[in-house]
């Protein structure tokens, strides 16, 4: 279990040092829109927390790029976020990033946590 701790410490003092400022806002999924009124969405509220997340583009070159699959065009070129855990924020998907002036959507996260320690979250993220 000393080993994981390390690590966790070791994790977060590398989002810490290379990662970027950004906001995760997490969204409040209990309000939902009128269902009399499908047209008109209902502000979804969130939660702003500061954080610290290294972005690493899908490709390096950061370009778009269109593959096929079975007749289907799957675009990638997403954005990649690395975040280290912190007490009382667990993003999930569907949360948003805000990045600079760049508001971005987790379209897919994972948590790494081997040893029953959270280590950081992994998010897939689009605009």
């Amino acid at each position: 279990m000393g080993f994981y701790l390390k690590l966790q410490s070791t994790v977060n003092k590398l989002i810490s040092r290379y990662g970027q400022n950004a906001i995760l806002r997490v969204m409040d999924s209990s309000v939902l829109p009128d269902e009399d009124k499908p047209w008109l969405p209902s502000e979804i509220t969130g939660v702003e927390h500061s954080v610290k997340i290294v972005f690493i583009p899908d490709k390096l070159d950061n370009h778009e790029e269109v593959r096929y699959l079975k007749d289907t065009e799957i675009i990638s070129g997403q954005i990649n976020g690395y975040m280290a855990t912190k007490s009382g924020v667990v993003p999930k998907a569907k949360d948003v990033v805000i990045r600079g002036s760049q508001l971005l959507t987790i379209d897919n996260i994972t948590i790494l946590n081997p040893g029953g320690i959270n280590l950081f979250f992994k998010f897939e993220m689009g605009s």
